[in-house]
């Protein structure tokens, strides 16, 4: 019942609906950025990675390895300047 008034409410189809959950779903473990892609994918319900990023691509404009990247990024120049604060003083 809840449900149906949310989408009464939205003025989406319910695979509309079941899509944006999926979409924000896969967005929220992207920035966990402790699964992978195709683990992602799985768990959703999708048989094939690339079924999912082709979704993932449609619903928000950009590939889902750019989220993971915007995640790993931080980490990444960290290292490297350690990797040259070490090589400085090593």
């Amino acid at each position: 019942m809840l449900i149906k008034r949310a989408i009464d409410t939205s003025k989406t189809t319910v695979f509309g609906y079941l899509n944006q959950f999926k979409m924000e779903k896969a967005k929220d473990l992207l920035t966990a950025g402790q699964t992978k892609i195709s683990a992602i994918a799985r768990s959703l319900g999708y048989k094939h990675a690339t079924h999912f990023t082709a979704a993932f691509k449609k619903y928000f404009g950009f590939l889902p390895h750019k989220i993971k990247m915007s995640v790993l990024m931080p980490f990444i120049e960290l290292d490297t300047d350690f990797v040259l604060l070490l090589e400085m003083f090593g």
